[in-house]
């Protein structure tokens, strides 16, 4: 009998790793994906996503602002997509429009304890970019503002 749990002894950066590898696209679409929001909780000690709530016009804060966190559950996971660019200095360019842009999905984790980490698949490259907790930014806040 498979028991869901809403606690675990994995850190933020193995949760953000193992839904990343379960969850994101292994190949971005140039199309924007829909953004998702789901409590996260653990089936046999693996993460999975339940009650996914969609945003279908794929707007990633209007779907966190319209998340009331269940008092039960302690992870929100957050499913974007965008684009990546490098950073060569120019603020003012948007990814989007940079010449070296490529398409990414992006899987940001937030723990009820404030805690955060994402995963990010990007296009051409096959292995998750994983951050534990660095991220700065208005997703970065907008995610942790979930259980404020």
């Amino acid at each position: 009998m498979n028991t869901l749990e809403t606690n675990t002894d994995l850190s933020m950066a193995q949760i953000a790793t193992l839904l990343g590898t379960d969850y994101l696209n292994k190949t971005p679409a140039d199309s924007m994906p829909k953004a998702r929001c789901a409590p996260v909780a653990f089936a046999n000690g693996s993460p999975i996503l339940v009650l996914d709530y969609e945003q279908k016009n794929g707007d990633v804060y209007k779907l966190i602002e319209s998340i009331t966190p269940e008092p039960f559950v302690n992870y929100y996971a957050v499913i974007t997509g965008g684009w990546a660019a490098p950073n060569d200095g120019n603020d003012m360019l948007p990814p989007s429009l940079h010449p070296e842009r490529r398409r990414v999905e992006l899987l940001v984790v937030a723990g009820r304890d404030g805690s955060m980490a994402s995963a990010l698949q990007m296009a051409g490259n096959e292995e998750l970019t994983i951050d534990e907790g660095k991220a700065t930014g208005a997703l970065a806040d907008a995610v942790a503002g979930i259980f404020r």
